[in-house]
């Protein structure tokens, strides 16, 4: 069975990349951070931003998230 959260580590090597890309990439928003109250990363999470970033095409992809509703406020906020 795969896990659904994932340790930093692991979440990093799920994408392909080490640990400090991952922190960059969270830092600019491409991936979404640990799940609330906990130090894992939700692979379902991480899947969804992958394909909207790679303009993949899918109704779950599609779907306008929470995180990404964050993420939208706090940009237009940053642009004043």
């Amino acid at each position: 069975m795969t896990p659904r959260l994932l340790t930093k580590q692991d979440a990093a090597e799920y994408c392909g990349v080490c640990v400090a890309t991952l922190d960059s990439y969270i830092r600019q928003g491409l991936v979404p951070g640990p799940v609330a109250n906990t130090r894992r990363f939700d692979r379902k999470a991480i899947d969804m931003a992958l394909d909207k970033l790679s303009k993949l095409t899918s109704s779950e992809s599609q779907s306008s998230t929470a995180y990404e509703k964050r993420q939208a406020r706090k940009r237009a906020q940053a642009n004043g």
